[in-house]
């Protein structure tokens, strides 16, 4: 069995300069792969204008890539998700007359189309591959998606990050913090494991490394061929698997290949310890933990025996927070209003663009979550033919 790392490098959230540097040391890590979201908003800022300069010069990042002799894993979207502004739709999308994304919408799946037939484009034209992930959506736009990305005929598997009804050979994955029993849609598909994060405005998750680590090894342990612990990844080539149950809660694993053996004993217990013999060896594996085997002879790793640091942080209240309710805050330039406030000032404009705050990412239909100033805002001014007022909450996005 062969271990296989990567790690996501993003061209377009660093400098060219920083590319080689990035990826020898990955490489240098022990990494072989190197996984890069594709953002709509930064390629086509404008519609039908691109933009694959600089640092979001694409091809020459997996070129970069390609030459330092490690994979890519290109996560095309065009929906990425990825803690970005917008889960990286361009802002103009959100105009188009009678769209709706990510959903059976023949508007949407239009543009869709043609931001990642250009992607694709430029890396068949390039000598390379892509490969991409989706989120979910209605039952039609997911047969859409998977016939549209298949047509493309790239040569490599395609992803749906997710999406238990992925058809086929679209490959479904998980997406949570222990995944050792999920099971794909078939048994003829990769088992992948796309890992899990913080969620915004949430509590702060608190994960031991021996956790990390002991729901990884189960992971594998249950036949997981590919895990993207959401900055680092691992995948296992193919082998014959057998598994002994001791309990529902402690199992051995035996996996095959070319005549050689590894073994994986899991324990799943949380207060118990497991003693099992393997071939002439007595092995103990502590409470919820997997220890790994090479040879199915001696224990090289158990993930409750890592050597991690541990920092637990506390939040202390601030003096603000410490105040009396009672205080009488004072608006200065403001009056309350019913539901909210007016604030009124004068202020100097100049012409461009700008925005206030960032765009939701996630959920469903949240490109329809109201954010920012959701108004009535009025523009006021004065000149020496009169005031002109405009209603800015009655304009489309620009």
């Amino acid at each position: 069995m062969n271990g296989r790392w990567s790690n996501p490098v993003t061209a377009a959230e660093s400098a060219t300069g920083m590319w080689p540097e990035l990826i020898r040391k990955a490489k240098e890590g022990g990494l072989d792969a190197i996984e890069t979201c594709v953002f709509w908003n930064v390629h086509e800022p404008l519609y039908r204008q691109y933009d694959f300069s600089g640092k979001l010069d694409l091809v020459r990042f997996l070129k970069t890539i390609q030459d330092a002799g490690l994979y890519a894993i290109l996560r095309i979207g065009p929906y990425v998700c990825a803690e970005w502004n917008y889960g990286g739709f361009p802002v103009w999308l959100h105009s188009i007359p009678n769209i709706r994304f990510r959903t059976n919408n023949t508007v949407y799946e239009h543009e869709m189309q043609t931001f990642t037939g250009k992607i694709v484009y430029l890396v068949k034209h390039s000598k390379l591959s892509a490969s991409q992930a989706y989120g979910q959506g209605g039952v039609q736009y997911i047969n859409w998606c998977a016939n549209m990305a298949e047509s493309m005929d790239i040569s490599v598997p395609w992803i749906m990050c997710q999406q238990c009804n992925a058809p086929d050979p679209i490959i479904n994955t998980c997406n949570s913090w222990y995944c050792d029993q999920f099971k794909p849609k078939n048994d003829k598909i990769l088992k992948i494991w796309t890992g899990w994060f913080q969620d915004w405005g949430g509590p702060l998750p608190y994960r031991t490394a021996e956790d990390v680590a002991s729901s990884i090894a189960r992971f594998f342990q249950f036949s997981g061929t590919v895990q993207n612990y959401y900055m680092l990844e691992k995948a296992l080539t193919y082998a014959d698997v057998q598994n002994i149950d001791y309990t529902d809660l402690q199992q051995v694993t035996i996996f095959t290949y070319n005549n050689k053996s590894s073994c994986f004993i899991g324990n799943a217990n949380e207060s118990e310890d497991f003693t099992v013999t393997v071939l002439v060896n007595n092995i103990t594996v502590p409470a919820w933990s997997v220890s790994i085997l090479p040879g199915c002879k001696t224990e090289v790793y158990n993930s409750a025996k890592v050597n991690a640091q541990t920092s637990v942080m506390e939040k202390k209240k601030t003096e603000a927070e410490q105040e009396p309710y009672s205080l009488q805050w004072q608006w200065k330039g403001t009056q309350w209003a019913c539901g909210g406030f007016t604030f009124e000032a004068n202020v100097q404009l100049e012409s461009g663009v700008s925005a206030t705050v960032g765009l939701t990412n996630y959920g469903g239909n949240f490109d329809t979550v109201p954010v920012g100033v959701l108004g009535p805002v009025k523009l006021t001014a004065t000149s020496s033919s009169g005031v002109t007022a405009k209603f800015l909450s009655t304009n489309q996005w620009k």
